[in-house]
């Protein structure tokens, strides 16, 4: 897990060794639910910003992920937008490697046919994952 991080102050850039750790357990139980990486190395490329914030963009080997400036300094609080990381990660496998034909589209002009499984297990799995990486409970997002 490599965190890449730019922020709108330098006080929201810390990352304490709990979030480290709390983060690279995330990677760790997406590959033991995946069973294996596609990928050279991961990064989280992080914008602690409120301009655009609460975006989020898979790509194979990294995710644009925006859950806004007090990702970090309000982690105790719960931290908002937690399962971003998680859903964008999983959408690493689902949808960007593992590809099924009705998500195939000749170009963005042709809708995917299928958006139940493509967005369906980004939420679903996250959920399992957050919560077996220490980050919350199973019942949900921010649970």
């Amino acid at each position: 897990m490599h965190p890449d991080i730019v922020a709108d102050e330098p006080k929201y850039l810390a990352m304490t060794p709990e979030q480290v750790a709390v983060h690279r357990a995330l990677a760790m139980q997406a590959l033991r639910l995946f069973g294996a990486h596609h990928y050279d190395h991961y990064d989280f490329l992080f914008s602690l910003s409120d301009q655009p914030g609460g975006t989020g963009l898979e790509h194979h080997q990294s995710s644009e992920n925006g859950p806004g400036t007090d990702y970090f300094t309000a982690w105790a609080d719960g931290a908002p937008d937690r399962d971003l990381l998680a859903h964008e990660y999983t959408h690493s496998w689902n949808g960007k490697f593992r590809r099924p034909a009705d998500l195939r589209t000749p170009d963005f002009n042709v809708p995917m046919g299928d958006s139940l499984l493509r967005a369906g297990a980004p939420v679903g799995l996250p959920h399992m994952a957050r919560w077996k990486s220490g980050q919350g409970n199973p019942s949900g997002p921010h649970g």
